[in-house]
Parts: C-alpha cells; structure tokens; sequence
C-alpha cells in the first residue's frame, strides 16, 4: 500500500528541509501544500483543514516558514486533527515550535528536538526537549535543522516503511556513515 505525506510548505521554509523530504524511491505519494517564490509547485495552494489525512504530515524549518505555520489557524486545526487521528507529525528546525502552539491548543505535548534557535520557547511551553538529531516520541518525530535534514527524511521512511526501505533508499545515497 502506498503512503501518502503531505509536506507543507510556507513563504521562508528552509528549502533542504523541504527538498530532502522528498524522494521517489521511498514509495510515499507526497502532496506539497502552499509555497514561495523558489519554483515549487504545489499540489494544493491552500490548507483545507477538513481534508483527508495523509499517513505523515511533515513542517520543514526556516523562521519565516515555521512563524507562518505557527500564525495559520488552519496548520493548527489540520495538525491538531491529524494528531487526535493518530497520523504521524514530522517537523525539523525551528517548525518545532509550531507545535508547541498547535499542542497547547490541542492539549498534547511530545518530547522533541529543534534548532537551538527555537529551543528556549519549546522548553517554555512545557516540552521535554532532547539534544539529539532526531526524535521520535510515539507518532510525533523531530529533527534539529538542515545538516540533520537527510537523517530526518531516512527516519520518516523507516518509521513508516520499514528497515528494508530505508536501507533501500539509503544505499544508494553514500550517507556519511558508510564514509
């Protein structure tokens, strides 16, 4: 069966956050939700709320992009409803404070990682936060910023797809660890 990942996208994401996401090797059917002037196309031009949950919503980074999550009412109650549905979250760098503000609306919390920029909100919020590069508490899954980017992607296929699948995927690519 295939997965389906909606990655959104906002006026200042960091685009390696958003670009790594994406690979047609993982067998995700991924939809691109919103965008800024860098020739991404989306899918979708505007968030419906109410629309189908995908297996995995992923908020890449980038302070413009994260605040502009963080300020959309519609992010909110899509991230709120997919989380109370059980779908898997992914968020990376400074998108991680987006969910603070969505968790506080919704009354759940995780533990999380993010990019130190952001760190002290998440911390203020009320959420165990975690120096490592990446995440996973229960179906929410965080990563630290663009140099974690790859390692983030890798860890969304395996969550969802398997081992076998990341290995698949990852081969291929030399990550640093085979170096």
């Amino acid at each position: 069966m295939v997965k389906k990942a909606f990655v959104l996208v906002a006026d200042g994401s960091e685009e390696i956050e958003f670009v790594t996401v994406y690979d047609g090797e993982t067998g995700f059917e991924y939809v691109f939700l919103l965008s800024r002037g860098v020739k991404i196309i989306p899918d979708i031009q505007n968030l419906d709320p109410e629309a189908q949950l995908p297996n995995l919503i992923v908020l890449p980074g980038g302070a413009p992009g994260a605040k502009a999550f963080e300020e959309s009412n519609a992010v909110s109650k899509f991230i709120n409803r997919a989380h109370n549905e059980g779908v898997y979250i992914g968020a990376i760098c400074a998108a991680t404070k987006a969910l603070v503000r969505f968790g506080a609306e919704g009354g759940w919390k995780a533990k999380v990682t993010s990019h130190p920029s952001v760190q002290e909100a998440v911390v203020k919020g009320g959420w165990e936060y975690a120096q490592d590069r990446v995440v996973i508490d229960g179906k929410v899954i965080t990563s630290r910023g663009p140099g974690t980017s790859l390692l983030f992607a890798l860890t969304l296929v395996e969550t969802l797809c398997g081992r076998e699948k990341r290995e698949e995927v990852e081969g291929p690519m030399i990550t640093a660890s085979e170096l």
